[in-house]
């Protein structure tokens, strides 16, 4: 090796000594946020997808995932989804899914984004699923989430079928009827474990 080569090279060497002090290596790995998986108690990391950041159980067997809202923070957990075989959509050919969401429960046709059908079940299609609804709010914190709803009355004093619906701001759900698809006076709420029905 001839004198400028050595040269070259001690220069070299000597500014990747400098830039390796200034840089901070990590070892291989995940060391981002953490959850505490829902389903199985597992850890829960974060990962980017098509549709952004989510995290998903690191359990093979489970692979649960968890949304995140606009903040960062994690989704409330919903209930997860029930199948309504026998109630077919109205708009497609297609069954419904009873789904849970930040603004409610609602129907939904099952081959979503194929079918996007929704509606607000009626209190006459819910009625007979207490079985079904226990077993998918089953990894919420409060397993009885919809339980009152049950309860709720099935039709107006006029005869009027009632129809699930959601207050936003008080974070509760509320039954109102309906006459040919439009909103009538009727209404029920859920107050010190009864329903209150009220005509406006």
């Amino acid at each position: 090796m001839n004198q400028e080569n050595y040269m070259f090279v001690a220069k070299i060497l000597i500014v990747m000594d400098i830039l390796l002090k200034k840089v901070n290596f990590r070892i291989r790995g995940y060391d981002g946020p953490t959850l505490e998986c829902h389903k199985c108690g597992s850890d829960m990391q974060l990962k980017t997808g098509r549709f952004g950041k989510y995290f998903q159980c690191q359990n093979d067997n489970c692979k649960a995932t968890r949304a995140l809202q606009r903040n960062g923070e994690p989704k409330p957990l919903t209930m997860e989804p029930i199948e309504l075989q026998d109630l077919k959509c109205l708009k497609c050919e297609d069954h419904y899914l009873l789904r849970d969401s930040m603004k409610g429960l609602f129907l939904a046709a099952s081959q979503y984004p194929k079918n996007r059908e929704t509606r607000a079940p009626k209190v006459s299609e819910i009625k007979d699923l207490a079985n079904e609804i226990r077993e998918a709010c089953r990894y919420l914190p409060d397993k009885n989430k919809h339980e009152y709803l049950l309860s709720a009355p099935v039709y107006d004093s006029e005869g009027n079928p009632y129809v699930i619906r959601y207050n936003r701001n008080e974070d509760v759900h509320y039954v109102a009827s309906e006459k040919d698809g439009k909103k009538t006076k009727w209404t029920a709420a859920y107050t010190n474990g009864e329903w209150l029905e009220t005509k406006k």
